[in-house]
């Protein structure tokens, strides 16, 4: 008998340890869950953070390049209203009514800024603001 506890490496007066109760292993699952959630939480809005502060520094230097900058989350007339009120009055005033830009695109669209654009002449050159 004795012999036979060596051959397989096991001591008679050792036994092996019970299995655990499911509620003790359940409460542990939860457990290592909630902490699994909290780290993917905690992460997801370290992320977010770090989204909006690149955001607002991309909006910044769009409204420093070009004077301003419209609200993706509002329509487009309001970013135009929005965009007019800003404006003070020598801005507002100093734009020209009379352009000269006729459209002779009968089939595609010409994008929006086009005629405002080339109304101003032929001789307006665009320059890379720096």
């Amino acid at each position: 008998m004795q012999q036979s506890y060596q051959i397989l490496g096991q001591l008679p007066w050792i036994r092996e340890r019970q299995r655990r109760s499911q509620w003790i292993t359940r409460r542990r699952q939860r457990k290592e869950w909630k902490e699994k959630l909290e780290w993917e939480s905690s992460l997801r809005s370290h992320e977010l953070q770090k989204t909006t502060i690149k955001l607002e520094k991309y909006k910044k230097e769009i409204h420093n390049n070009f004077g301003f900058c419209a609200d993706e989350n509002a329509p487009g007339w309001k970013n135009k209203e929005n965009y007019i009120l800003q404006l003070t009055l020598i801005q507002y005033f100093a734009q020209p009514t009379n352009m000269a830009c006729h459209n002779y695109c009968t089939i595609k669209t010409i994008p929006s800024g086009t005629k405002s654009l080339l109304g101003l002449g032929l001789k307006y050159c665009l320059k890379r603001h720096t």
